[in-house]
């Protein structure tokens, strides 16, 4: 038997056995950090999708099924303490709405704050609700009475809403119904903000006193949002997993 071919020794072969588990630690421990870094990124990210759908989920989960109705806009009947009493995530609809300084704009799959459904929104400002309306429906055209060259007619209360320099004439020759979704302005987010900005500084009213109202945003109408929500909260809960095993298994190699 030559010299390189001489059996190891009992203190050879423990130092060997050392090393490889000395590896097989520095491997887990690899392991553990970059499980834990990517569970920091993932937990993130998971976590401010969440907290930014939060809302609009508790809208579609737990809205109230029969809207708060404010009735016609124009009639004596309506309250506008009513409106002043509206919530966040509230049920509304009306009749009869005053459309001012209405606005063709593209909206990303978000919508205007998460939900007016993507392509082309109309908004308008209501002065008699102070909301700032997304609708996707068609606006009436208001293009004729501008036009046209005889005077337009006006009843008591549309002559002291022009008097008043509320709204022009023609404002008052179309009208909209709306039911939808109320946002108060301190909740509002994202896209929605410059088109309150916008409205805000056409009509002169303090943003602070605005609603942004989605037409057409019912509770219950975007299931979508729940299954997103759901593989969202799995796929954190799964990179949790997978740290804790981590853990474990580098608990062990110590």
């Amino acid at each position: 038997m030559g010299q390189d071919e001489r059996r190891l020794t009992p203190e050879e072969i423990a130092d060997d056995v050392m090393v490889e588990k000395m590896a097989a630690a520095r491997s887990v421990r690899q392991r553990l950090l970059l499980r834990a870094l990517l569970t920091a990124v993932i937990l993130g990210m998971g976590g401010s999708f969440l907290w930014g759908v939060h809302s609009d989920l508790a809208y579609y989960l737990g809205g109230r099924e029969t809207p708060i109705d404010l009735g016609d806009l124009r009639s004596e009947s309506f309250d506008s303490e009513k409106v002043k009493q509206l919530k966040t995530n509230d049920y509304v609809k009306f009749s009869n709405d005053v459309i001012m300084f209405e606005e063709y704009v593209a909206m990303g799959d978000e919508g205007v704050a998460a939900g007016a459904g993507g392509g082309t929104t109309r908004v308008y400002y209501s002065p008699l609700t102070h909301f700032v309306v997304a609708t996707p429906r068609p606006i009436p055209d208001k293009t004729p009475y501008r036009e046209r060259d005889s005077l337009i007619e006006l009843d008591a209360w549309g002559l002291d809403l022009v008097t008043r320099k509320l709204v022009f004439a023609w404002d008052l020759m179309v009208s909209i119904d709306g039911e939808g979704r109320v946002i108060r302005y301190e909740d509002v987010s994202g896209e929605a903000l410059p088109a309150l900005a916008f409205m805000s500084n056409s009509s002169h009213d303090p943003k602070e006193d605005m609603f942004l109202f989605m037409d057409g945003e019912k509770p219950g109408g975007r299931p979508g949002l729940l299954w997103i929500v759901i593989i969202a909260a799995g796929i954190m809960l799964a990179t949790v997993a997978f740290l804790t095993d981590a853990v474990v298994k580098y608990a062990k190699s110590r």
